[in-house]
């Protein structure tokens, strides 16, 4: 683009408070400022944790997926490592079971207020042979709850197990959403897994901490 036309855009830009002019040089305005302010916070959640689970999934070979509480429903929001892998992550924007998935299980372990199991218990279905049943269920969430994960052994698709911890928020410690890997079950090592899980969760509440912190700078 010519630099009259560049010119030209950024006063445009500057009248409508998107960028501010100090002397030659230009910066965010704060209407900009403020619109970044209203974006969802999965949004956010999403722009933290993407880094972390592209390096998780590149370490352990397998698919990394992020879900998060949506309603009565979980929503993977983002995934990582699909193209490098056997197994697949599951497509962002596409709602998750919760009874069969460990990043599932784990939210119903979490948010047991919001995610009552007399309600869902009407709408489970047998995914595989390993799938838990409703009398079961219970058994598993207080385990998940004590322990702090979750797994999936085959519950979901034969042949493919899944590990989930939860991602928390750096102020209130709030349960923001899960952080999952799924491989093929003859080669996954879950203790290995779950280590490395555990260390990208802490780091995304830490991308987080530091964003929320620059958010709130004068």
């Amino acid at each position: 683009m010519a630099k009259a036309t560049v010119h030209r855009l950024c006063q445009d830009l500057v009248a409508c408070e998107l960028l501010e002019r100090d002397g030659s040089h230009y910066r965010l305005g704060l209407l900009l400022y403020a619109i970044g302010l209203r974006a969802p916070r999965q949004r956010t959640l999403r722009h933290a944790a993407r880094p972390v689970m592209e390096n998780l999934a590149q370490s352990l070979d397998s698919p990394v997926s992020l879900s998060v509480p949506n309603g009565t429903d979980l929503l993977c929001i983002d995934n990582a490592g699909r193209h490098r892998n056997r197994a697949g992550a599951s497509f962002g924007g596409r709602l998750l079971q919760l009874h069969s998935t460990a990043p599932g299980k784990l939210t119903l372990a979490l948010l047991p207020d919001q995610y009552p199991l007399a309600r869902l218990a009407p709408r489970m279905r047998r995914m595989t042979a390993r799938t838990l049943t409703a009398d079961r269920l219970p058994g598993e969430l207080a385990r998940i709850q004590e322990q702090g994960y979750a797994t999936d052994s085959e519950e979901h698709r034969l042949g493919y197990s899944a590990v989930a911890v939860p991602v928390r928020g750096p102020r209130d410690g709030a349960y923001l959403g899960a952080l999952s890997v799924v491989a093929a079950t003859a080669r996954h090592n879950v203790p290995r897994t779950l280590a490395a899980l555990r260390n990208a969760s802490e780091a995304v509440t830490t991308r987080l901490a530091v964003i929320e912190a620059y958010r709130t700078e004068p």
